[in-house]
């Protein structure tokens, strides 16, 4: 089946009415791209900023008049006028496996492989299966290789751990992997538990590893652990910093990503008052720090 895509470039204050514009006219999906370079980290579920200049692209069954549609929605208000609409033809395709294939297997630290669903490494090493489908988190960002590199680089067999922000559940997988014992992954999104739970299928661990899946405010309030993993973003990790401090025995380490270079000062700011700076490791313009609880 062949469908239409139609795109334009508008700025941030007329997404809502343009999108509703579109989906009035027939539109099956509609969704929202970066027209340039400007980046944009939304840090918490209530954040619903947009890029300045936002790219809308909406999906309609071929059957539909395109010259029609654009009619239609300019119609609609009058600062639609000026907006430029293109289409084309979109041919129908295996997204999923497009995606998956996007994907291969990657080593970190020389020890760990991230391997997606349905591929194999033949070299030795820990494997973790991850199926890229799902997104959240397949190992490709700094962030993530930051993270995967010091679980690679410590000891954490046997351990308890609280993944904080677990997106697909690739760093918590990874450290059962590694032979921690028991893994909290928790996070404030449902996809994110689904993905976290659907990864874990992949990977057959042993029956003294355990990984519990959850929203945040369903950890246990005796919950104690000597390391906890966050690999969140900047806004949401100066607001956490009691949570860690409740969470983690004393001496025991935070290994915090998601930032950038321009909030390490702020991180030190905020955090040295409960903990002691250990490290900090930078890739690209992406920073990893490491904490000991006083």
């Amino acid at each position: 089946m062949t469908w239409q895509e139609l795109n334009c470039v508008v700025s941030a204050d007329i997404l809502a009415e343009i999108e509703g514009a579109l989906l009035e006219m027939g539109a099956l999906s509609v969704r929202f791209e970066a027209a340039d370079q400007q980046p944009l980290f939304r840090e918490d579920l209530d954040d619903d900023r947009f890029w300045d200049c936002t790219k809308v692209v909406a999906l309609f069954d071929q059957k539909v008049n395109m010259a029609i549609v654009v009619e239609g929605v300019k119609s609609k208000r009058a600062t639609f006028q000026n907006v430029e609409f293109h289409w084309d033809n979109l041919d129908e395709r295996d997204w999923v496996r497009l995606t998956q294939e996007q994907f291969a297997p990657q080593k970190i630290a020389n020890k760990l492989w991230v391997c997606p669903e349905g591929m194999s490494v033949d070299e030795g090493g820990y494997v973790l299966k991850i199926n890229p489908g799902l997104a959240f988190g397949t190992g490709t960002h700094e962030t993530t290789q930051l993270c995967l590199e010091w679980l690679c680089q410590h000891d954490v067999v046997d351990l308890d751990i609280i993944d904080y922000g677990c997106g697909s559940g690739i760093l918590s997988l990874a450290a059962l992997v590694l032979g921690a014992r028991t893994l909290y992954a928790v996070d404030h999104d449902e996809q994110a538990l689904i993905a976290s739970k659907s990864n874990a299928k992949l990977n057959p661990f042993s029956h003294q590893q355990c990984l519990e899946v959850m929203f945040p405010d369903a950890l246990s309030a005796d919950v104690k652990v000597p390391l906890v993993v966050a690999n969140i973003l900047a806004r949401p990790l100066r607001h956490l910093i009691q949570e860690f401090v409740k969470r983690l025995v004393p001496g025991g380490l935070l290994v915090m990503s998601g930032l950038m270079q321009q909030d390490v000062d702020d991180m030190r700011s905020v955090y040295r008052e409960y903990f002691d700076e250990v490290g900090v490791k930078i890739k690209d313009e992406w920073v990893l720090m490491v904490w000991k609880r006083q």
